[in-house]
């Protein structure tokens, strides 16, 4: 979806038969405006996900309403950072709150036109090299490494491909030198004195919060931040949406690490839709033929050890307590 506009004023978690958790890592933060906490890759083993954002809300972590000591759900919104957080809240009736979903329209969170967009912001500054590819043949796939991915999912189908996009280290990315042609890694987005974006390069003008103020936007170009935009034209000022009728996840794996050389701690896992979500969960399965569903150990292994856990991936986010018990020692509910 096109549109235009101009500047105005984990280790992913598992679910096991013994106890069900949320597929994701879990992480915090409220919109746009999250503090950056950056340690500088100082005295921290690992590195980790403070949020995951589409903008509108976070996608991690999770988050629950407190319950007090009768039951009753209180306004407090505490994260889901640990399966205590979830023993101690989730009730039937007081469920894992929704995720924040994109609208159809190709506006940003202060209600101008641009373009959608994921980021994700860490404790520690990304080492770029972990996050982005270079290389001619990687532009196929927006120039990711190994490390992130970003897919759309149909989960009636089983289809999943990767989406199309720009994506941004603090502010830099590799694009063609307009002079020579090379691929290069090119400052886009940089902070002025004020706070503010601003734009390097021309090309960079359908950056979020360049054409138009967002609350916390110098995060959006922080070196603890990478940020997906989609972008199918490779023009940035024809904005865009991510595709709708889909589940959209971003997937974030400890291979991703700090420019101090530390590597992320948990696999960092978030989903959410454009417009509402009416897209059932569905476990994820291989590629056509085969269309084998993503069980470990999978249907058919021999010699599994009884006591393994076995481990589900589905399309999207699950209620924890629409599988089973969080601490009993039995099977899942059927």
């Amino acid at each position: 979806m096109k549109g235009n506009s101009s500047r105005s004023s984990t280790r992913t978690l598992s679910v096991p038969l013994r106890a069900t958790l949320l597929g994701a890592s879990l992480v915090a933060m409220t919109g746009c405006g999250v503090e950056d906490k950056s340690s500088g890759g100082g005295s921290e083993t690992a590195m980790n996900l403070n949020v995951m954002s589409n903008g509108f809300g976070q996608l991690l972590p999770h988050q629950i309403q407190e319950i007090n000591d009768i039951g009753i759900p209180q306004p407090v919104i505490l994260q889901v950072r640990d399966q205590q957080t979830l023993i101690d809240n989730l009730r039937l009736d007081n469920p894992i709150l929704p995720v924040a979903k994109f609208p159809e329209q190709t506006i940003l969170p202060n209600g101008a036109a641009g373009n959608h967009y994921l980021f994700a912001n860490f404790t520690q500054p990304i080492d770029v090299t972990s996050v982005l590819d270079g290389s001619p043949g990687s532009q196929a796939s927006s120039g990711l490494s190994a490390a992130v991915s970003v897919t759309a999912i149909d989960p009636v189908s089983g289809d999943s491909a990767p989406i199309q996009g720009r994506v941004f280290v603090g502010g830099q990315t590799f694009a063609n030198n307009p002079t020579s042609g090379a691929v290069e890694l090119t400052t886009w987005v940089s902070e002025d004195s004020s706070g503010n974006l601003r734009a390097d390069d021309p090309r960079a003008a359908g950056f979020p919060g360049v054409l138009t103020a967002l609350q916390g936007e110098a995060l959006l170009a922080s070196p603890n931040t990478l940020i997906f935009i989609p972008d199918t034209d490779n023009n940035l000022s024809t904005f865009e949406t991510f595709p709708t009728g889909l589940q959209i996840r971003m997937r974030i794996t400890t291979a991703l690490s700090s420019t101090g050389g530390k590597e992320l701690g948990n696999t960092a896992l978030g989903s959410t839709t454009v417009g509402a979500d009416f897209l059932a969960p569905e476990i994820i399965t291989a590629p056509p033929p085969l269309n084998a569903p993503a069980i470990n150990p999978g249907n058919g292994d021999l010699g599994v050890d009884p006591l393994t856990n076995i481990v589900a991936e589905f399309t999207e986010p699950l209620q924890p307590l629409t599988l089973g018990s969080l601490n009993g020692a039995g099977v899942p509910n059927t």
